[in-house]
């Protein structure tokens, strides 16, 4: 299961190419979950898609963002959340 930074997707809405590749599964009744413990800008959004799409996003993504302009999540259990 994918998640992506609700702060940092709010701060790139105006990038047609993401807007285009992740609208169709990130939606704002999504399962909101708490990525990064302890942080004020740690709530994620879950990619409403399979794992294979999620991965699949998550390689084009960074090749043209980095991991500190748009955070991306993994986890196997939905409990604990690991940047990609």
């Amino acid at each position: 299961m994918y998640a992506v930074n609700i702060g940092d997707w709010s701060m790139h809405k105006d990038s047609m190419a993401l807007k285009l590749l992740l609208s169709p599964v990130v939606s704002l009744d999504a399962l909101q979950v708490e990525c990064e413990k302890g942080y004020v800008d740690g709530a994620g959004l879950v990619l409403q898609c399979s794992d294979e799409r999620g991965e699949a996003i998550c390689h084009i993504v960074r090749k043209r963002l980095a991991r500190h302009q748009l955070r991306l999540y993994y986890s196997k259990t939905g409990r604990s959340w690991k940047r990609v």
